[in-house]
């Protein structure tokens, strides 16, 4: 969305004003969540014994229970083949309803990250006492490069088609043609390609902790329009990936480069980065190229007219940068 100055300047303040708020009126929140993280991974704090020597037992029942209702959940719902049934009231659709139901079931077990991410739910559900899981459609591609052997003239056709379709230039087609002329199954023509292939394609989940979802105000009860104001995730991201991104014009370029022109950023690892790591026993110690960012669906008065409209927005707090809109 192409903005004028005075609505970047009017949206940075908003978001600003709405994350300081989100920040301080979760706190208490932030220690639970501690709380509930500690016992489900184990971590005791030392204990100040009363005479040296005295006993000191812990039974970690939390983790216990947790293990054993995390896996009784992924063998009742994910155990079998069907995660999904289908049903219709239409009688002209009856017949294709197995069809629609063994392909979507076939494509979560085997194409799609859906039996993963339940699986992540299911453990911070039971954890947090709620989840939020984000679903995109996400088409993931890579490059590689090939060598299609031709032995005769029509097999050039046949893989190539005329030099509209080949996707080469008419003369570097007409030279391969040429050439198919004359080859044969001994000595083949080779001809090297280069395509981008599917790596990934369709819905994609990832679960947004508790400890990481925002909620404008953080005291709303739900994410409905009548009761709150925007929700979203915090989320950190490589100078890489912004640079990327920016040169793809999917973030504003003059924004996204005051994150990416510095070499390192002054990114402290979230409340639950440093929950995971503790928990693994690691630290960060080197330099950083991470930059925390919001991405925040909200109901916006763009225009000043009264009229509020559903946008969603990146947004860097650290660097006060507008990244995008749309």
């Amino acid at each position: 969305i192409d903005l004028s100055v005075e609505q970047v300047s009017k949206i940075k303040k908003t978001l600003n004003r709405e994350l300081s708020d989100w920040e301080s009126d979760r706190s208490g929140l932030e220690q639970k969540l501690q709380t509930w993280y500690d016992l489900s991974e184990n971590i005791v704090e030392d204990a100040v014994l009363p005479f040296e020597g005295a006993s000191f037992i812990h039974i970690p029942m939390t983790r216990i229970f947790l293990k054993i209702y995390n896996s009784i959940q992924n063998r009742s719902l994910l155990g079998t083949d069907n995660l999904w049934y289908a049903e219709t009231d239409d009688k002209n659709t009856e017949q294709f309803v197995p069809m629609i139901e063994r392909y979507f079931n076939y494509r979560a077990r085997v194409d799609w990250n859906v039996y993963e991410i339940l699986t992540d739910c299911f453990r911070s559900a039971n954890r947090d006492s709620v989840c939020v899981a984000q679903f995109d459609y996400d088409l993931e591609t890579d490059d590689k490069e090939d060598t299609i052997l031709i032995t005769n003239a029509q097999e050039f056709l046949d893989e190539f088609g005329g030099p509209e379709q080949s996707g080469l230039d008419e003369q570097e087609w007409g030279d391969y043609f040429s050439k198919s002329q004359t080859a044969n199954e001994e000595e083949p023509l080779e001809i090297p390609v280069s395509y981008e292939n599917i790596q990934y394609y369709g819905p994609r989940g990832s679960v947004i902790e508790l400890i990481d979802f925002v909620l404008l105000p953080a005291t709303a009860r739900d994410i409905s329009k009548t009761n709150c104001h925007g929700y979203g995730k915090r989320f950190k991201i490589r100078n890489a990936e912004i640079r990327k991104k920016a040169d793809e014009g999917l973030f504003y370029y003059d924004q996204a480069k005051k994150l990416f022109s510095s070499k390192k950023s002054n990114y402290e690892p979230s409340k639950g980065d440093q929950m995971r790591m503790y928990s693994q026993g690691l630290a960060q110690t080197g330099e950083n190229d991470e930059h925390e960012l919001f991405e925040i669906v909200y109901w916006f008065d763009l225009e000043d007219n009264g009229q509020e409209v559903k946008l969603v927005f990146t947004y860097s707090k650290d660097k006060k940068a507008l990244l995008a809109v749309r």
